[in-house]
């Protein structure tokens, strides 16, 4: 049958079908404008509102067009019908993001199968056209808004069914195409033909490379998260095999065996011992208790609240006793404070081995949530790890802290009773302390039945709400916990969504310029090109290999030889745009490693206290880690003359030093031109100059490349980073800002070194001269105190004591403690004297003697360190001595000063001054005279000289 290739005149079926098609479009158009209306609230108000109104608008001029299309105007109605179709795509394109690829399939696919049911062939041509330019506006739009504050993001729920509808339309476009694409003219047959070729293997190659790189970042988040978590991991069970080891060491000490052996003899020192275990960390210890084996009662307590409480029914105290070893109990709540608490508990035995009973620390397990919040953002933004116990509730949570002690999922009611029983969950219940997150939970209990006890998933969590998360959990064996750590996907996946966008507006260029190419060619064409049929179907099957036959040199010659240069272009395109993205991924790996290197060896080196273990440190360190042949430090003298080698690599590195190697400030040797320029150098044998080349040392012959780093605080060069690598490409100007920012942190390092060192020095000299003003001022004490020179204690009496014994004498000057034994057989007696040290100089001795020929070793050190607190309060009570005797020197200044103020009459001012000093320091006569400076002329007294005021016996 021929058809009109002006007029299509199609059968009224088809003005039926698209009658009925646009009425149910208009419905739904409605129907979608009500629904967003109505979620405004939830998606904005006016984002529902301008919704409501496109999709109204739309479904108006379709209505319009099927009323026309029913009154017998077939075209317009179509165009009106297209153009309906139009508003609401690019209103749907405007206020929600992604969906721009969506939107020109659905819009060329639509307006393609409406337009070949009511438009002639060349008005479909146009159709067809418009629709794509209107759908390549669409991707722009999804492009250029992307991250606008007014556009809504699609629920990664619904991306799935999303992608299910574009593809049914694009089955159902293709479907149509194939049905009709014999009826359609030659110009529309290659028109569709080089779209075919160019879109489809474009889109194609975008969506693997899309896949590509989204597979690629979610196997790096996963190894980086795994890594974060293994260290947080490893910093929690350091925390708990520490302190299981401490609490086991501790319940050996002699005070606490001593007390459970002997009872109320021994508890003072018992007491003291957990005090002071208690002090090693006053922030997260809240107690240190010791319980009776037998009664299991609380004996002793730094809370002492807790005294004589009966925890013989706590697992912590009849795990211990049963295993007989450490143990560590679950994170449980006081029910007297409700405080959360972790308990390392150990028992307590005797020389034969005996369980006298158990020694228990009590740990804040606030503790558990600073360990796990210092690894918020270790792998990058947005990361944070969560610490659950067995039963999934959570212990900590890095980011949200008040989600501890809610669980996961719902228990049954005897597995809650059960857990408030044991103190694992608060008496109280309340619908928040249940989370519901039953993908979490799930790959969770697969975390811990794996043998790994490892696993690798995506899910929710509270703290990042509906965004989806990459997470990777451990199971931490002993305690029974899991350890979570989760990043957003929208954070790691970041990279390849840029990369993306660039992909798809390559993509739309291309497909622009293929578009424009075919529309060109097939106005040329006026005859079929059966020829270049079947190497249009091997493009179009993906073989971009396929030439096609030049047998003419007219018009059919011109376009199979533009389509072989068209094909050619975009295997090359296709094939450079691969090279490219491998060879940036490789450059963007390569870099990561080496800055990640460079990380470490600069915190590495910040770690170091002293200079020569630094220096030494940090050479080893950087060779080590970036495979140098030799690697040198250099520091400028205090003359700034010369550069000294104070670090080096190797054995070679040993040899430089052993020679005191140096080189002169600003000579042509690289070290010499770096110290003096403060800029970095760089050479190798392939690009040595005449004013740039290597410094070949005979020491190192293999060198081929070599840099030279300064080492720079502020605006002062302090010495430089010398690097030598046998490669000639590993030290280039690429790498200079990775090596330059290392020496910077190495150059702080170096500085911070230095000034420790000094402060050190200062305050060792700070010490002596504070020792030796303590010393002169005891002398000065000591010399106005000559009649007292101490005070014995003997039968229930004090005496004071005027001459020093010999041992006395001896400790004094020795500093040291003195012991004597009686040498006589019949009688048992020992002496002991222990100087009282201020500051390490003597100021006192205490004597002791005892009717044993044997001193016990703890009183010794008891009485040290009653020695040691005695010239503690000696300086301090001497200290506001002579703080009091100030203070009254100035109080009787102040009152003889408000004295002399009384009055203005100078000869009563006189007079009350030598008075109130005659009162003030006891004196049996004050004088008080005033006279003129100028000197007595003719050896006679001065004439103006005012007569003494003179006080005696109180009489002025």
């Amino acid at each position: 049958m021929q058809i009109n290739e002006e007029v299509l005149k199609p059968e009224m079926t088809n003005s039926q079908r698209i009658a009925r098609s646009g009425f149910m479009r208009s419905i739904l158009d409605i129907v979608l404008g009500v629904i967003f209306l109505v979620l405004s609230p939830f998606i904005g108000s006016v984002q529902g509102v301008l919704l409501f109104i496109a999709f109204i608008l739309g479904a108006g001029i379709t209505t319009m067009g099927a009323i026309t299309i029913r009154r017998g105007n077939l075209s317009r109605g179509t165009y009106f019908a297209i153009v309906g179709n139009f508003i609401s795509a690019l209103a749907v394109v405007i206020f929600f993001e992604g969906l721009g690829l969506f939107a020109l399939v659905a819009v060329v696919a639509v307006t393609a199968l409406t337009a070949a049911l009511g438009l002639s062939r060349r008005e479909t041509y146009i159709a067809i056209v418009g629709s794509a330019v209107v759908g390549l506006a669409a991707v722009l739009t999804d492009l250029l808004l992307t991250d606008a504050p007014f556009r809504i993001t699609i629920p990664a729920i619904v991306i799935p069914f999303l992608l299910a509808f574009a593809a049914l339309i694009t089955l159902v476009f293709g479907y149509a195409v194939l049905r009709n694409f014999r009826n359609f003219a030659l110009r529309t047959k290659l028109i569709t033909a080089f779209i075919l070729v160019a879109i489809l293997p474009l889109t194609m190659l975008g969506f693997l490379n899309e896949r590509s790189t989204r597979n690629i970042l979610t196997e790096e988040a996963n190894e980086a998260l795994f890594a974060a978590a293994q260290q947080t991991a490893d910093s929690i069970q350091d925390f708990i095999s520490t302190n299981l080891f401490a609490i086991g060491t501790e319940a050996s000490l002699p005070p606490l065996v001593d007390y459970l052996s002997s009872g109320l003899s021994a508890e003072v020192q018992a007491l003291q011992t957990l005090i002071a275990l208690q002090a090693k960390n006053e922030v997260f210890i809240s107690s240190y208790s010791l319980i009776s084996r037998d009664t299991g009662r609380i004996l002793l307590d730094t809370d002492t609240s807790n005294i004589g409480k009966v925890v013989s029914d706590e697992t912590y105290f009849s795990e211990t006793l049963r295993t007989g070893q450490v143990t560590l109990s679950d994170v449980v709540i006081s029910p007297e404070t409700g405080e959360r608490l972790l308990y390392f508990s150990s028992p307590v035995r005797n020389e034969e081995g005996e369980i006298l009973g158990v020694l228990s620390a009590g740990y804040k397990a606030d503790i558990l949530q600073n360990l796990v919040a210092r690894s918020n953002g270790l792998v990058g933004e947005d990361s944070f790890g969560v610490l659950f116990d067995e039963n999934l509730i959570h212990l900590a949570h890095g980011v949200s802290p008040e989600t501890i002690l809610t669980a996961v999922m719902p228990f049954s009611n005897d597995t809650m009773n059960e857990l408030i029983e044991s103190n694992r969950l608060p008496a109280v219940s309340d619908e928040n302390q249940i989370l519901n997150l039953p993908g979490l939970a799930y790959q969770l209990e697969l975390a811990q039945e794996s043998s790994d006890g490892t696993a690798f998933f995506r899910a929710e969590d509270i703290a990042t709400g509906d965004r989806i998360n990459q997470a990777v959990a451990l199971d931490l064996g002993s305690p029974t916990w899991v350890l979570v750590f989760f990043q957003p996907e929208d954070v790691f996946l970041a990279p390849g969504q840029s990369q993306t966008r660039n992909t798809i507006l390559l993509s739309i260029v291309i497909g622009s310029v293929v578009i424009g190419l075919a529309v060109a060619m097939a106005q040329l064409l006026a005859q079929p090109i059966t020829t270049l049929r079947t190497v249009a179907s091997q493009v179009a099957g993906g073989d971009l290999s396929a030439k096609a036959e030049i047998s003419t040199d007219d018009e059919i010659g011109e376009l199979a030889s533009t389509f072989n240069s068209m094909t050619e272009q975009l295997s090359s395109l296709v094939s450079g745009l691969e090279e490219q993205v491998a060879e940036r991924t490789r450059d963007l790996e390569q870099r990561a490693v080496q800055m990640q290197t460079a990380a470490e060896v600069a915190r590495d080196s910040t770690q170091e206290t002293d200079l020569d273990e630094l220096l030494t440190s940090a050479v080893e360190l950087i060779s080590d880690r970036f495979s140098l042949y030799h690697v040198g430090i250099y520091l400028v003298d205090e003359r700034s003359e010369y550069a000294v080698l104070q670090a080096a690599s190797g054995d070679v590195g040993s040899l430089m030093l052993e020679s005191e190697h140096r080189i002169q400030v600003g000579s042509n040797n690289a070290v010499g031109y770096v110290t003096r320029m403060g800029q970095p150098r760089v050479a190798s044998d392939e690009t040595e100059t005449e004013t740039i080349s290597l410094t070949r040392h005979p020491l190192l012959p293999e060198t081929r490349a070599q840099m030279v780093v300064p080492l720079s605080v502020g605006n002062r060069t302090i010495g430089s980073l010398d690097l030598h690598s046998t490669d000639p490409a590993s030290l280039n100007e690429e790498t200079i800002a990775i090596y330059r920012t290392m020496a910077d942190q190495l150059a702080v390092a170096i500085q911070k070194t230095e000034l420790l060192s000094e402060v050190g020095e200062t305050l060792r000299e700070l010490e002596t001269a504070y020792g030796r003003y303590t010393s002169e001022a005891w002398q000065s004490f000591l010399q106005s105190e000559q009649s007292r020179k101490g005070y014995r204690y003997r039968q229930l009496s004090v005496e004071p004591i005027t001459e020093a014994s010999e041992d006395v004498q001896r400790a004094w000057l020795a500093g040291e403690i003195i012991s004597k034994v009686s040498e006589s057989e019949d009688v048992e007696e020992s002496k002991l004297a222990v100087p009282m040290k201020v500051r390490g100089q003597v100021v006192g001795v205490l004597n002791l003697s005892f009717d044993d020929n044997d001193i016990p070793g703890d009183t010794r050190e008891i009485i040290e360190d009653i020695a040691e607190r005695l010239g503690l309060v000696l300086e301090n009570a001497r200290l506001l001595e002579n703080a009091q005797q100030r203070a009254e020197r100035e109080r009787l200044a102040a009152e003889i000063s408000v004295r002399m103020r009384e009055t203005l009459d100078v000869q009563t001012i006189l007079q009350n001054t030598a008075q109130e000093i005659r009162h003030a320091l006891n004196l049996s006569e004050v004088s008080i005279r005033l006279a003129n400076t100028a000197e007595p002329s003719n050896g006679h007294e001065n004439q103006n000289e005012i007569p003494p005021v003179q006080t005696e016996d109180g009489k002025a």
